[in-house]
C-alpha cells in the first residue's frame, strides 16, 4: 500500500522527545512493508539540533520515497500567535489545533494523495488535515499519542492562577468537541493505551478504534544495569513539556529535601531541554542536583544510576521514558499517572509511588534491597522485549492498516 504520514513535528534527530521516537520509529517500520510519503512540518528550534534542515530531509529520505517539509506556522511572527489565541476565545474552535492549519499544509496533501495515488493518509495528530477530510479519495486514520481534551481538564483542575485555570477549562470543552466532530470521520483512531481508548469512547462512540501501543527500540536500549551501588537516582524527559515540567518541580520542592534529610549522600541527575524558570530556582537552592540539559545521548546518564524517578502527576498516553528505562534495566519509582496506559505490575516491573513518604519508602529500596532491584530491572527488560519492541507494535500497526485498507 501507498501510505501518507502527515506530522506536525520533524521525524529527526533519531532520539527525542517520547512522541518523535513513537513517530520516527514507526515510520520506519510501516516503510519496510509499505511504500511511505512523508509530509511534515517544521520549527525554527529543530534547527537548534540540525543546522541544515537538508541533513533530516536526506535522514528521512532513506525510508520514505518523498519527503516534504514545511515550515510550521506558528514560527511565522508572534502576532499570529496571539492572534490564533484571541480567536480561540471568540470562536468555538480550540487553539490546540488551530496552530496546525496552514493552506500550504492542506494543498500539499491534497496534491501527494492525488499524484501518487495514496491509499491511507495517517494524520499524527487531531487538527493537521481535518479541513480537507472530505476531499481526500482514500482512508483516513487519526493518531492520538494521548486524549488533549483529557489532558487539558487534568491541567486545568491542577492550575492555581485563576485566569490560565479558565482558560485551560475552556479549552478543553472546546478540544472535547472538536474531538467529538471530528474523530467519527476517520476511518481509523489510533490509541497507544487501552485506557485512552475508553477515554476517546466516552467522548464518542460513533467510531473505529485500535490500539498500537508505544514502543521502544530494544536495540538502542540495550540492557545495562548491573547492580550499581552509589546512590544516585535520574530523570529523563523535556522540561518544556509542561507535565515534565510540573514533575520535577513537585518532586524538586517537596520530596528532594524530605530525601536528602534521610539519605545525604543521594544524587540526582536530570536531563532535558528548557527547564521552567521555578524549577531553575528550587535546582539553585537544593544540593546535588545537577541539571544537564539536552543530551544527544541519555543512556550513559542511566547506566550510572541507581534509580529511574516518573513523579509525573499530568498527562496522557503513555511514557516512552518508563519504557526506555525498562529496556535498560534501570528500576523505576513512578507515581501511578506516569505508569498509567502500561500494564506494568508494582512490585515486579516498577514501584509506585504517590507521596512524600511513599516516594522515600520506594526509593530507599531501589536503594538497599539488591535482590528486588535485580528481579525489577530483569522483569522490566522482559517486558518491553515481549510487548513493546517497535518489531511487535510495528508489525501490529501494519497489519490494521491492511485490513482498512482491503475495505471499500
Amino acid at each position: 500500500m501507498r501510505i501518507l504520514w502527515v506530522s506536525h513535528f520533524l521525524l529527526y534527530p533519531e532520539t527525542g522527545f517520547g512522541a518523535l521516537q513513537r513517530s520516527r520509529n514507526l515510520l520506519r517500520e510501516l516503510s519496510q512493508r509499505h511504500e511511505v510519503y512523508l509530509v511534515s512540518y517544521f520549527r525554527a528550534k529543530n534547527l537548534e539540533l540540525c543546522s541544515d534542515i537538508e541533513i533530516a530531509r536526506r535522514d528521512l529520505e532513506t525510508c520514505c520515497k518523498q519527503v516534504i517539509l514545511i515550515p510550521h506556522p506558528f514560527d511565522e511572527t508572534r502576532f499570529r500567535k496571539y492572534f490564533l489565541l484571541f480567536k480561540s476565545l471568540v470562536l468555538h474552535l480550540p487553539y490546540s489545533s488551530e496552530i496546525y492549519y496552514s493552506k500550504k499544509l492542506s494543498q500539499t496533501v491534497l496534491s501527494v494523495v492525488r499524484d501518487f495515488h495514496i491509499d491511507i493518509v495517517h494524520s499524527d495528530t487531531i487538527g493537521l488535515i481535518d479541513q480537507v477530510l472530505d476531499k481526500l479519495p482514500c482512508h483516513k486514520t487519526l493518531n492520538h499519542h494521548n486524549i488533549e481534551s483529557d489532558m487539558m481538564y487534568r491541567r486545568s483542575e491542577k492550575e492555581r492562577n485563576l485566569l490560565k485555570k479558565l482558560f485551560f477549562f475552556i479549552e478543553a470543552r472546546k478540544i472535547k468537541s472538536y474531538e467529538r466532530k471530528y474523530c467519527p470521520r476517520y476511518g481509523l483512531n489510533l490509541l497507544v493505551s487501552e485506557l485512552d481508548e475508553e477515554r476517546l469512547l466516552k467522548i464518542t462512540k460513533d467510531l473505529k478504534t485500535g490500539v498500537v501501543e508505544n514502543g521502544v527500540d530494544c536495540e538502542y536500549y540495550q540492557y545495562s544495569w548491573q547492580g550499581i551501588r552509589n546512590q544516585e537516582l535520574v530523570f529523563v524527559g523535556a522540561l518544556d513539556w509542561y507535565p515534565n515540567g510540573d514533575a520535577m518541580i513537585f518532586f524538586c520542592g517537596g520530596i528532594w529535601p524530605a530525601l536528602k534529610k534521610v539519605f545525604p549522600e543521594l544524587k540526582m541527575t536530570i536531563i532535558g531541554k528548557n527547564p521552567p524558570n521555578k524549577l531553575l530556582d528550587l535546582i539553585d537552592s537544593q544540593k546535588d542536583i545537577e541539571l544537564k540539559g539536552f543530551v544527544e545521548d541519555v543512556r550513559p546518564f542511566v547506566k550510572k544510576a541507581r534509580g529511574f524517578i516518573c513523579p509525573i502527576r499530568d498527562g496522557g498516553g503513555t511514557r516512552l521514558k518508563l519504557l526506555d528505562a525498562f529496556a535498560q534495566g534501570i528500576p523505576v519509582v513512578s507515581t501511578k499517572i506516569g505508569a498509567e496506559g502500561l500494564d506494568a505490575e508494582d512490585g515486579k516491573h516498577i514501584l509506585i509511588a504517590d507521596t512524600e513518604e511513599a516516594f522515600i519508602k520506594q526509593i530507599e529500596r531501589t536503594l538497599f534491597d539488591d535482590d528486588l532491584c535485580m528481579q525489577l530491572s530483569l522483569n522490566g527488560r522482559r517486558f518491553v522485549e515481549e510487548r513493546y519492541s517497535y518489531g511487535v507494535i510495528g508489525e501490529k500497526l501494519s497489519r490494521l492498516y491492511g485490513e482498512i485498507g482491503k475495505a471499500k
